[in-house]
């Protein structure tokens, strides 16, 4: 019976001494660590790696549990490079709940691994330019949930087509489907129908801060 990926990332621990070892050779909080080896959530794969590097065990063989962990076995195909993966930062805001300006200047909670054929061959996305923030609220229910991830690509910064942005108000910054009118008028749209439909004329509309558009949507079921 194959192992686990919790019983692999405890190979890993018990290679390197401990899970504070681990831990500490990863750069992964110790936190989180315990979470990943009592099989409470798993790791991202650009995580995987740094697990693997720092027990110098196969990428593969931790991710699939194919192989052995020193790699020595045909399957080693498997293994994970990261060149075949974007890492693309997670900032600590939330669309209608976070505060101010560029989030580029937020703090980055983490990083998640994107198929680089993904962003680049299928999506047209720039791999500089892309930010994940969490949705908070419900104002565009059903289209995005509160606790949905959003994938953004910042080279998006005015409102063209009629899509859905993470704009700035102030000092909130708020995720809407918005779409820009013959006049320069932006009308701002929630999909959840209980909330009103709201305009910014040409004027405040240059006052309007983009900063991004919402290409991707990630949810836990």
């Amino acid at each position: 019976m194959q192992d686990s990926l919790a019983q692999r990332l405890r190979h890993c621990a018990q290679k390197v001494g401990s899970g504070d070892a681990l831990a500490r050779l990863s750069d992964i909080p110790r936190r989180t660590i315990e979470t990943y080896l009592t099989g409470q959530s798993e790791p991202k794969t650009s995580r995987l790696v740094a697990i693997a590097q720092a027990a110098e065990v196969d990428a593969g063989w931790l991710a699939c549990g194919l192989g052995h962990p020193e790699g020595q076995s045909a399957t080693s195909h498997h293994t994970l490079r990261e060149d075949e993966y974007t890492l693309v930062p997670r900032y600590a805001v939330e669309a209608s709940a976070g505060h101010g300006g560029n989030i580029e200047h937020e703090p980055v909670m983490e990083k998640l691994a994107f198929k680089t054929d993904w962003i680049i061959g299928e999506m047209g996305l720039d791999s500089e330019r892309l930010a994940l923030i969490n949705v908070h609220g419900d104002s565009m229910e059903p289209t995005l949930r509160g606790g949905d991830m959003l994938l953004l690509d910042l080279r998006c910064n005015e409102v063209k087509d009629d899509a859905i942005y993470v704009l700035r108000l102030e000092n909130l910054l708020i995720v809407k489907r918005a779409q820009r009118m013959l006049d320069g008028t932006i009308l701002i749209r929630s999909d959840n129908t209980i909330y009103r439909e709201q305009s910014a004329s040409p004027e405040q509309a240059r006052q309007l801060c983009v900063i991004g558009r919402v290409v991707w949507v990630g949810r836990r079921i």
